[in-house]
């Protein structure tokens, strides 16, 4: 494990910064814990000239911990459960996923 992926690892461990939430694949069964962090989209952003809001919910979790995650699991966090509605995005080298998620 590289120096980065240890501090990487310990941001998901800071509670200042990360939450805990069970995942479930196909929101069914006992579920998988997991540490997550919440990520504020940038709700303004330019498409070809054109100003877009951006309304969603997005997570960032560790690949190792939910290498697996796919459109449809669930995390429920809090009691509220979210579902996966894309396919999970890779980021910082496959390092992490980035979740858009929805409360159905």
């Amino acid at each position: 494990m590289t120096v980065f992926e240890t501090a990487l690892g310990s941001l998901f461990t800071d509670n200042n910064l990360a939450r805990s939430g069970i995942w479930r694949i196909g929101g069914q069964g006992p579920g998988y814990p997991v540490r997550f962090q919440r990520v504020q989209p940038q709700p303004v952003f330019e498409v070809s000239g054109a100003k877009l809001v951006q309304d969603a919910t997005l997570f960032d979790i560790r690949a190792e911990e939910a290498s697996g995650m796919a459109e449809g699991d669930t995390l429920e966090v809090s009691g509220v459960i979210y579902r996966v509605q894309a396919p999970p995005v890779p980021m910082m080298d496959g390092l992490i996923l980035r979740l858009d998620v929805i409360v159905p």
